[in-house]
């Protein structure tokens, strides 16, 4: 919901304490991931961190096609 609504600090933060209990669930990776690029950290580690999610999601779910366009672009 934090995602939709680009309260992206507030997803991050409710996204990452879930992701440390469930970190096999890719749908949730994949919103972290998108919500993580928005928030920005020194030396651009915020779009390394969600190109590792985006990774993350496909070790996942090889065949996930929003996570694979998303590393392609």
């Amino acid at each position: 919901e934090a995602v939709a609504a680009k309260q992206y600090g507030d997803a991050i933060h409710h996204l990452g304490k879930y992701l440390q209990r469930t970190p096999d669930d890719a749908a949730m990776c994949l919103e972290f991931a998108r919500a993580r690029q928005f928030v920005e950290k020194p030396g651009g580690q915020h779009l390394l961190d969600s190109i590792a999610m985006l990774r993350r999601v496909l070790s996942l779910q090889p065949d996930h096609p929003i996570a694979a366009a998303e590393l392609s672009a």
